[in-house]
C-alpha cells in the first residue's frame, strides 16, 4: 500500500521576503492540505518558535529550517538547512554574517541604480508600499 504525504520543504514568512507571519503560514499550509512544512526563513530563525507553535495547534508537522546564502568562488547559491540547533554559536555566526552581507549588497544596489536613475529607492518603497528596508535584520 502507498501511502502519500504533502510537504513543502520551502516557504518563508514576513520575517524574510515572504508575505505572512509564521501563524498565517502554518494556517494556509493545513488549509491547503499539506501535512509537513518547513519554514526556511533567509537568514533568520526569528519565526520558527510561533511556526512550531501554530502547527502544533493545527496538527500539522513542522520542520525547523533556515535558507543560507553562501559563496563559493565568485558564484552564489543558496543552501536549505534543516533541524539543526537553532542556539547553536556557529549556525548564529552564519546567520548574523549574511545578515550582514544582505544588507551591505541591498543597499549597494540601491545606490547602484540611484547613479543610474534606473529604478526605486529605499524611499520610494517606503512611501509606495508603506514597508522599510531593516538594516539591521538585512530584509524588508
Amino acid at each position: 500500500m502507498t501511502r502519500t504525504i504533502t510537504v513543502d520543504l520551502q516557504t518563508h514568512s514576513h520575517f524574510s521576503d515572504g508575505d505572512a507571519s509564521p501563524t498565517e503560514l502554518a494556517r494556509r499550509a493545513a488549509q491547503a492540505g499539506l501535512q509537513v512544512v518547513a519554514l526556511t526563513d533567509h537568514a533568520t530563525l526569528a519565526g520558527v518558535g510561533e511556526f512550531a507553535a501554530a502547527g502544533r495547534a493545527l496538527d500539522l508537522r513542522t520542520v525547523v529550517g533556515v535558507e543560507i546564502t553562501c559563496l563559493h568562488g565568485e558564484r552564489w547559491f543558496d543552501t536549505l538547512a534543516y533541524g539543526m540547533d537553532m542556539s547553536h554559536p556557529g549556525l548564529r555566526a552564519v546567520l548574523a554574517t549574511n545578515q550582514s552581507a544582505f544588507s551591505t549588497a541591498t543597499m549597494q544596489y540601491f545606490d547602484w541604480l540611484g547613479e543610474r536613475q534606473a529604478g526605486p529607492t529605499p524611499q520610494t518603497i517606503r512611501d509606495h508600499y508603506g514597508i522599510a528596508y531593516d538594516l539591521k535584520l538585512g530584509y524588508w
